[in-house]
């Protein structure tokens, strides 16, 4: 269920993170079964406090036989049974004895929760941190009262799932690999099943040579032209059984959107990132590089369902595959270069 929230890729940084959590009190323990349950790869709760009959009260995650023992070592055990695919371990040490030992007891995991911390134990534990490139959550909670801040230097996320998504075909501004195979279909000699099962994206690329002959335009923009454009696709047709003609009338708005880099892409390429040695500021350089040759993003290479013919559709899927390699080698010449430069020890995969 979670993996429609975040994704495969979210998913997968869940499954691959190692998270220290300094202290076992009720809002720690909560916090932690909250990423227990999604299926987070390790966790190790750090305390030297003993659980205590006021425990009993307020934190789940022990209960009356646990009086006496190691908080650590309780909240861990009944944390554990409920996703027994999640590794986790306890160390019954004091978390300002953990802070005082600094970077290097921290250096093996990817976050760090801290709860109940005094000010002067945050501040240094996020010294620690900053300094590490981990991020740092800190929790306090009295009560009905409880405050959570955050300490991270720069968190990039590379997948933000927009709420539209008009795909990656270039209909409006084809690739020659992709103009070449359109002219290539000859609908008019096809019989009836061949017609049928044309792909979308070629009827929605010839319908667009055709607006432009007739109009001198050079996309759609007036509520006319866009009705005009459609009334091209609908003479296109021969039957009205045909699908792929109901699928470039859903379609055909792809035609009159012209190819442009997204807003907030594009903030990211113009940041000045000159002396920005990570892995994701390299790429960000060599993408906005690419972008400054060639006008456009890389091609995303993927192609959604449609119907067609299977000789048409796996051509259809070579083109675009073959597009995105070639835009994914430039990106990677221009990253070893970046590398050269900056950093040749970093090696991106």
């Amino acid at each position: 269920r979670q993996i429609r929230l975040w994704g495969a890729h979210g998913q997968k940084a869940l499954m691959e993170s190692h998270l220290c959590v300094l202290g076992t009190s009720a809002v720690a323990t909560e916090t932690l079964k909250n990423l227990v349950l999604p299926g987070i790869g390790r966790f190790t709760v750090v305390d030297a406090a003993r659980v205590e009959p006021a425990d009993l009260g307020c934190n789940f995650f022990v209960e009356e036989s646990d009086l006496g023992k190691p908080r650590a070592e309780a909240t861990c055990r009944w944390l554990q049974e409920m996703n027994p695919d999640v590794q986790g371990a306890f160390l019954e040490r004091d978390p300002a004895q953990a802070i005082a030992e600094g970077a290097g007891f921290f250096k093996p995991y990817t976050l760090v929760v801290a709860s109940q911390l005094t000010e002067s134990l945050a501040v240094r534990l996020g010294a620690v941190c900053q300094e590490l490139g981990v991020p740092l959550v800190t929790l306090t909670s009295i009560g009905f009262v409880g405050r959570i801040r955050l300490f991270v230097s720069e968190h990039c996320v590379c997948e933000t799932k927009p709420d539209s998504e008009l795909g990656d075909l270039r209909i409006t501004d084809p690739f020659p690999e992709l103009r070449r195979f359109a002219d290539s279909v000859d609908m008019e000699s096809m019989d009836q099943a061949q017609h049928a099962h044309v792909p979308y994206v070629v009827i929605l690329i010839q319908a667009l040579d055709a607006f432009r002959k007739a109009s001198g335009k050079n996309l759609p923009s007036s509520k006319e032209e866009k009705e005009q454009f459609k009334q091209i696709i609908l003479k296109m047709r021969r039957s009205d059984a045909e699908v792929n003609f109901a699928e470039a009338m859903d379609n055909a708005y792809k035609a009159w959107v012209p190819y442009s880099v997204p807003e907030s892409t594009q903030k990211v390429l113009q940041l000045s990132a000159d002396n920005r040695k990570t892995e994701f500021w390299i790429v960000a350089r060599a993408v906005a590089q690419f972008v400054r040759d060639c006008g456009k993003l890389p091609l995303a290479g993927s192609l959604p369902d449609m119907t067609s013919s299977t000789d048409m559709y796996i051509k259809l899927q070579e083109i675009y595959s073959s597009r995105a390699d070639g835009d994914c080698a430039a990106i990677n010449a221009h990253i070893g270069a970046l590398q050269k430069d900056l950093c040749p020890d970093l090696s991106i995969p």
